[in-house]
């Protein structure tokens, strides 16, 4: 995911590069595993098999409603980046647990995604960020109540 001026680069650039120098600004904090390790961060819904806590994750860890822009472009990668993925399990065999990432949803890619290698660009505009933030809160209170009750019975 990225704004549309991100979008505007990445294209006169020809690839997604990894901000390992911080030459790209940063949405939150420095500290991400990824970034550390010379990869780009990506959401996986490929190699994270457990939808319910997959679809948790998204709802309560990613951070598409605080983007400083109301257009959000989401890149959708060709399945011939997916061998190069590297998943948020290496994060834990590396012991790296004072570094930021979104466990059962992230994933990195190393160095850069070329251009060629995305299939899909979709330019969304989110009308009412913070609605849906509401929205999806609520989502999220929802199925933790869910799991909750799931757990007792």
């Amino acid at each position: 995911m990225t704004s549309p001026k991100g979008f505007i680069g990445i294209c006169a650039e020809g690839a997604i590069l990894c901000n390992t120098n911080e030459i790209f600004k940063t949405n939150w904090t420095k500290n991400y595993y990824f970034k550390n390790q010379g990869c780009l961060s990506i959401v996986d819904l490929v190699n994270n098999k457990r939808p319910r806590v997959t679809r948790r994750k998204m709802v309560s860890d990613y951070r598409i409603f605080q983007q400083a822009s109301p257009v959000v472009v989401f890149l959708f990668l060709s399945p011939t980046v997916y061998p190069r993925v590297i998943d948020w399990r290496r994060y834990k065999k590396d012991r790296a647990y004072g570094q930021q990432i979104v466990p059962e949803l992230e994933s990195g890619v190393p160095e850069k995604v070329l251009l060629s290698e995305i299939d899909e660009a979709w330019f969304i505009t989110l009308r009412d960020r913070v609605a849906l933030a509401k929205e999806y809160g609520d989502l999220y209170a929802s199925l933790q109540a869910r799991s909750r009750s799931t757990a007792t019975e």
